[in-house]
Order: C-alpha cells, then structure tokens, then sequence
C-alpha cells in the first residue's frame, strides 16, 4: 500500500493523464467505416471538420469518447492527491543537495523526453521511461534520499511544466512524416 500513495506513482499517474490523449474513434470504429467507403458507400464519415468532432460521432461513439476523457481526468486527479499525500509522508528537509541535484537532473531528463518524443509513439516512450524512473527511485531509497527523491520528482514536473508553457507549446515535437531527405538524388 505504501508504493500506492507514494510521490513516484503520483507522478506516474498524472505524466500519464498529460501524455494520454483520447481518441474520438476507436480503431474498431476507423475500420468499421473504412470497410463502408470500400464497399461503396457514399463518404458519410467527414472527418475533414475537425472543429466539431463531436457532432460527427454516433450516441456509442460519444459516450465512449465521454468515458475515456473522464478516465483521464481521474488519472490527473488521483495524480496530483497521490503526489501530494506522497510529499506529505516523505518531503524532509533535503539533506545532501549533490544527491537531490542528480536526482533532478535525472527525472528532469525523462521528462523532457516523454515530452519532446513524436506523438505516434508518446505513450511507448513514456512507459520505458516510468520503468527506468522506477529504477532511480528504487536507487534512491535505497541509499536513504527519500526527501531528495521526493523534492527532485516534485521540482522535475513543475520545471518541465514550465518547459512546455514556455517552449513546449510554441515549438511542438516533430513527426517522422515531415522529414524530407536532402541529397543523394539518383
């Protein structure tokens, strides 16, 4: 129970609600209506308006979607309270600063490249690197830096949150479709 209501698992299941982005439409759903176009049906699935997707979904549809965006609200609820009765339980005064400086670099450094990963394969990145965070917290504990450990997860989320209002937002990771080979022309 103790992992439960510790600082990494709320960071985990908060980075998790950041990074997860619900789709409107299934994949059963996609091919479900690509198996109409193919078979001749008139294209009565619009997906050029974008600013209304809502609208262009069945009742099913809508309340799936419904129920995958309050998944992630949960996700980022329960987050933060785990996060914050976790801080309460293990946040000290942090002793050894090269200690909490290491671990903030090192979080800080899965962070950003959950962040800066292209969107097709975020959610893989992001559960590779909460295996390899998992690791430098278990580290950690185990050579007695809970406060560090705790403070430097808690000061890795609020710096790369500020990374992404600053920067993230304004300059969004790339897509492998946009990369165009210059050179070499055979």
């Amino acid at each position: 129970m103790e992992l439960l209501l510790s600082v990494p698992f709320g960071a985990f299941l908060l980075v998790w609600g950041l990074v997860w982005e619900p789709k409107p439409k299934t994949k059963k759903d996609l091919k479900a209506e690509r198996a109409l176009l193919a078979s001749g049906e008139e294209d009565i699935f619009d997906d050029d308006q974008d600013f209304d997707i809502f609208e262009n979904l069945t009742p099913k549809q809508q309340r799936s979607y419904l129920r995958r965006i309050a998944q992630r609200v949960i996700l980022l609820f329960l987050g933060i309270v785990i996060l914050l009765i976790g801080l309460a339980r293990q946040g000290g005064a942090i002793e050894d600063a090269q200690a909490f400086l290491l671990l903030f670099a090192l979080y800080s450094g899965a962070l950003l490249i959950v962040q800066r990963a292209e969107k097709a394969s975020r959610l893989l990145v992001f559960f590779v690197m909460a295996f390899i965070a998992n690791l430098i917290w278990r580290t950690a504990i185990y050579y007695e830096h809970e406060a560090e450990n705790a403070w430097a997860i808690l000061m890795a989320l609020i710096v790369n949150g500020l990374f992404w209002l600053l920067i993230g937002q304004r300059f969004p990771p790339g897509s492998s479709d946009n990369i165009e080979v210059v050179g070499m022309e055979g």
